[in-house]
Order: structure tokens, then sequence, then C-alpha cells
């Protein structure tokens, strides 16, 4: 349950109060055990569930998440998330039971490009603090990690880690009431992860649609599903909003589901009046080379831009 868009900048934020399902990954049973009322749906080992009370939060400190994607990595089973950041450092996350993924405390990666600002910003002077908002002021990302403890956990990737000389003139925009302000971010929707072989090279890989830039990103993970060893590779960008994906059980189709508006919820010049192919569910198909009579693939002058159609196909 998200915690943090443009619009909750004027209220308490719950995100580090485990007694609140905000900003919080919620865990539930997908059928009633033995115990008593609403309780039945909330598996009993659950890491926040006491004598009193269970709790369907599985782990805190999140913004505003949009995709959960599992699967098997490395022989264990894990849960990959998508969650936009304020003005920078979208995050993509393994989501472990019990832990704290920072918000509003620690924005994206321990790096320091918070420390002065806040996860959040306004010129809305009736709001406390010096960015007007009821975000707490992050005087230090790392010194906030470390009040967290060892349920702290930090994004596989964070796309991107603004520095905090851009950030800090951006705040002071934002809080002198400039419109129009933008931020090089990817907007991350749905996620999942890739676990065929049919396309090749792209096993273990995770594929996440953009909202900003309408893309597909493919990030290249570990054998053991934990860490990402590639760039950030980008495929099919155009006027779009993709919202979701699906992955074919042969791994050979990709499906893209296109919002049917291109207004975005929050303050940037990335508002598309027109995108393209507005609420449809666009199919891709991997098509492979053709092979010749000796069971090889056929080579050409045009092989590297062939190999790179064969991807984007």
């Amino acid at each position: 349950m998200g915690a943090g868009q443009f619009d909750n900048g004027g209220r308490p934020n719950h995100a580090q109060q485990v007694t609140s399902y905000e900003g919080k990954t919620l865990r539930f049973n997908i059928a009633p055990d033995n115990d008593k009322g609403l309780n039945a749906w909330v598996p009993n080992d659950n890491p926040f569930n006491t004598q009193a009370t269970q709790s369907a939060v599985w782990s805190t400190g999140h913004r505003n998440p949009q995709g959960l994607a599992y699967a098997v990595t490395g022989g264990t089973g894990k849960i990959y998330s998508s969650e936009h950041g304020p003005y920078s450092d979208d995050e993509l996350n393994i989501i472990e039971k019990g832990k704290n993924y920072g918000h509003p405390l620690v924005i994206g990666l321990l790096d320091n490009n918070y420390d002065g600002l806040a996860a959040g910003v306004s010129n809305d002077t009736i709001l406390p603090g010096t960015w007007h908002t009821t975000y707490p002021l992050i005087n230090s990302e790392a010194e906030n990690a470390k009040m967290i403890g060892d349920s702290f956990r930090q994004p596989l990737i964070s796309l991107y880690p603004n520095s905090h000389t851009f950030l800090s003139n951006l705040f002071q925009k934002i809080k002198g009431g400039e419109k129009g302000s933008d931020w090089p971010s990817e907007a991350p929707s749905s996620i999942d992860v890739y676990t065929s072989s049919t396309i090749p090279g792209w096993k273990n890989s995770l594929l996440v649609t953009t909202l900003k830039g309408g893309k597909l990103i493919r990030l290249k993970l570990n054998q053991n599903g934990d860490k990402i060893i590639s760039d950030t590779l980008n495929y099919f960008k155009g006027e779009n909003r993709f919202r979701d994906l699906a992955i074919s059980p042969d791994g050979g189709k990709i499906y893209l589901a296109v919002d049917s508006s291109g207004v975005t919820s929050g303050p940037s010049k990335e508002n598309p009046q027109q995108i393209s192919y507005r609420g449809c569910i666009i199919e891709l198909t991997f098509i492979p080379k053709p092979f010749n009579d000796k069971g090889k693939k056929r080579h050409s002058a045009n092989d590297s831009a062939d190999s790179t159609r064969d991807e984007e196909k």
C-alpha cells in the first residue's frame, strides 16, 4: 500500500509505523485458517503478529509500490517489487519478511543525496518545516539507516540517484512555486521475471514497464537472483504509458498494457497529450533468426542490426 504520492505531503506519513497498513507490503492467506474473524485471513507466521492481534504487514518503509513478481531464482523463491521514488531514486527491491525499505527516512540507495531534504516539498507555506511538508527532514540518510537497524534494506537498483546539488536546486524551484519542474526518472510500473530460455541472453532478467518514456526495461540478474549485473537495457520506447506486463508461458511473447490516459498524478513535464495505442494490449513476439541447411544461423553484413531487431520484435 502506497504512502507517499505528492498529494500526501501535507499529512502524517505512516510508512514507518507497523500498526498502519500504509506504506507496507501486506501478506494474506488465500483461504481462511482456523483463527476467528478477520484473523483467519492473516498468516500465523507474519512478522508483526502479537498475542493481542495479527497483522498483515510483511515489510515496511515503502513509498508508492507499483508491481510485485514472484520467481524462483538461485534455487529460492523471491518477491521482486517496483516502486516510485519522490524526485529521483525509483526502486527495484527484493521484498523480505520483516524488513524495512527506508521511506521516508532513506530515499533509494544509501548515498546521502537527500541529506538536508525530505521525501516531499511544496510551496504551501501553511505546511511546516524548511520544505513545507509534513515529511520529516532528512538530516542524514546514513544516521537514519542506523536508527532503523539491521532490518534496513537498500534497493537492488535505484532509477536514478540524482545528485544532491540537482535535488537541492529542484526543491528550491518547487518551493518557490515554479511550474513545470521535471526530473529524470523512469516511473516503473509493472515488474516480472523472465525465466525462459526462449530469447537468447534474457533468462534470469527483470522486466519492468515505465510510465515515463513508454518503454520496457530489462535488467540481467546474477545466478542467485540477488544482484543486477547489467546496464539498464531499454526496448520499445515510444509515446506510451505502459501500466502492466505479462509473459507467455513459453517466453516467446510479451504483453504490454497501455494506460487509457496520458495524465500523470504529479508535477511533471512528462504529461503527454497524445499517447499511442491508448487503452490497448500490445503483443510483442520474439522471432529468431532463420537457420541454413547446416543448422547454423545465417550471417550477413547486417548481423548486428538483425540481432538488435530480433530482441525488439
